[in-house]
């Protein structure tokens, strides 16, 4: 009697394992469907390891943080202050950098009226991160962190970051910034930096690569997502100055997982050189998909976009 108890519990455990292992196999093929990419071999920084620090982030590689050297301050960095909050900011020499750099040499100020609008958005939306897309020396980043606001400075140019970080430093308000060596784009790339033919810095124009060979490194930065901000950035809601030189659609292109996830509560952004362009059909469109309207004044015609300001704030509708 044992025996036969003995073979049929061996029939039993069988038949078991025949109809459980497929199940447990379909479950767990069906389980790694629903998985997000496994992001394991992509070093993380915490938001807090990010303060007054330069980080860039590595294709395939993750987030790193550059070394001490990058924020300190250079012989041929020129010391100034911003006015009306008398904050110190690093800039280069103004024969160097004719438009920025000179403009603050000579009058402490840089777009004064743009720089006025962000800081009326970040009062009503004081929880707000400040994201500068496109941050150069740090006009817009310097002020709001001045202000107290928290700010996510991003630059590709390596001299721009270094003079922001050493700025940071000086005011006192690494606290408050993070400073990001890299660009945003539409795709994880390489970046080549093209001069200006004048001496203007902030007109550096960039175009993707397949090799840095023969390319120095402060010629090259690799291009993130904007969405690959929310790896390290716990960020709810935000107000973002985009000014790349061109390549704003691009951004947006990368950002879809952004404006999803994060609340935009206003926008500066260049317009100038898509008013004339499909891609300006296409920022609008993003806009107004995740809520966001122009704000155009009556003396403009709305339905030609080809009229609209250089420089335009969209704003959150109500």
């Amino acid at each position: 009697m044992g025996s036969v108890q003995y073979q049929y519990a061996i029939i039993w455990f069988a038949l078991g394992v025949t109809l459980i292992v497929p199940l447990l196999i379909m479950y767990n093929v069906n389980v790694d469907k629903t998985k997000p990419v496994d992001n394991s071999n992509i070093v993380l920084l915490s938001s807090e390891e990010t303060l007054g620090k330069i980080i860039t982030r590595e294709n395939n590689l993750g987030w790193s943080i550059l070394d001490e050297e990058t924020c300190q301050a250079k012989d041929n960095f020129v010391l100034k202050k911003i006015l009306p909050l008398n904050v110190p900011i690093y800039i280069y020499d103004p024969n160097e950098d004719v438009h920025i750099s000179r403009m603050i040499f000579n009058s402490g100020t840089w777009e004064t009226p743009l720089v006025d609008k962000v800081v009326e958005a970040m009062k009503l939306h004081p929880d707000a991160v400040f994201i500068d897309i496109g941050a150069n020396i740090g006009m817009y980043s310097m002020t709001m962190a001045a202000l107290g606001y928290r700010v996510i400075a991003i630059d590709c140019n390596i001299e721009n970051v270094m003079r922001l970080c050493a700025s940071a430093r000086k005011a006192n308000v690494t606290n408050k910034m993070s400073i990001i060596h890299n660009g945003i784009s539409d795709k994880r790339s390489v970046l080549r930096l093209i001069k200006s033919t004048e001496p203007n810095v902030g007109g550096m124009g960039v175009e993707q690569i397949s090799s840095t060979s023969n390319i120095t490194h402060n010629l090259t930065a690799n291009a993130i997502l904007l969405d690959d901000l929310l790896e390290i950035f716990p960020i709810k809601s935000a107000i973002i100055k985009m000014d790349v030189e061109k390549h704003e659609d691009e951004i947006l292109k990368g950002a879809k997982v952004f404006f999803e996830k994060v609340k935009v509560e206003t926008v500066l952004l260049e317009f100038r050189f898509h008013a004339k362009d499909k891609t300006g059909k296409f920022i609008i469109d993003f806009f107004d998909k995740h809520g966001l309207a122009p704000d155009l004044s009556k003396l403009v015609n709305a339905s030609d976009y080809s009229t609209w300001p250089g420089d335009l704030i969209w704003s959150r509708k109500k």
